[in-house]
């Protein structure tokens, strides 16, 4: 007798029905209720948030320090003149209910991201 080598049609069954499961989990995984697409876009803009935030809080320190080396006490408006002095400020202004020493400024950048920065 002569022996004959090659695939059965068992197990070419069972490598088709594991590719289509794979092929299941991977596309839930790129288009489901928590997409990988959708996920690193997010993680992308958490951190320009992130980064925006603190230069926001390194100018508002700065500010206060260098309005304190001259011995004047930083208000919020000279907050706001600041950061609209940086170049990846849109604009920045107070809100209606901020006060000179205390209050919100909501700071726009270039890249349609709005931050609110908190003075107290």
């Amino acid at each position: 007798m002569k022996q004959e080598k090659g695939i059965t049609l068992v197990s070419l069954i069972i490598s088709i029905i594991i590719l289509v499961i794979i092929t299941a989990v991977v596309l839930r995984t790129v288009t489901g209720d928590e997409p990988l697409i959708g996920t690193t876009a997010n993680a992308t803009e958490d951190y320009k948030v992130v980064s925006y935030k603190e230069q926001i809080e390194q100018v508002v320190h700065s500010e206060i320090i260098n309005k304190s080396i001259i011995g004047e006490i930083a208000t919020t408006g000279d907050i706001s003149d600041a950061l609209n002095n940086q170049d990846w400020v849109k604009t920045s202004y107070l809100s209606s209910d901020a006060t000179e020493q205390e209050g919100n400024i909501i700071v726009k950048v270039n890249e349609r991201i709005y931050l609110s920065s908190v003075l107290q």
